[in-house]
């Protein structure tokens, strides 16, 4: 099972301009990536790669896909990929993060590390 969802990194942009993250993690391996994006558009196809990666290393396939309920999640390109891997769509209430907590504690656990370099740094707030 994959758990995602996204965080909006308290206004760091980067030079960049990522503004958003999505956070993919396997229940069964604790697998954690994360992926920058510029818009929720991008959700459909940031999320397709994660998963086609996981299945080709790994012994089973992925069997269902919980999001944190966002609306971002509700495209025609992630609907087309459950549909086309026969996957399960599980959304969590929407706020109710302990429905989705591997995710969310993944979200913790990096914004504390981003927290965490940027005070040591002393770099300014806008990276």
């Amino acid at each position: 099972m994959a758990s995602l969802g996204n965080i909006k990194p308290l206004g760091l942009y980067g030079t960049i301009g990522f503004k958003y993250a999505l956070a993919v993690v396997d229940d069964v391996t604790a697998y954690k990536g994360y992926f920058e994006m510029k818009s929720l558009k991008e959700v459909g196809a940031k999320l397709t790669n994660p998963i086609t990666q996981l299945e080709k290393h790994l012994p089973y396939t992925v069997k269902r896909i919980r999001t944190d309920g966002g609306t971002e999640f509700h495209n025609t390109v992630v609907k087309r990929y459950c549909i086309k891997k026969a996957l399960i769509f599980q959304q969590s209430n929407v706020e109710s993060q302990e429905e989705n907590g591997s995710a969310e504690r993944a979200h913790q656990t990096v914004m504390g590390n981003v927290r965490c370099a940027l005070v040591g740094s002393g770099m300014a707030a806008k990276w």
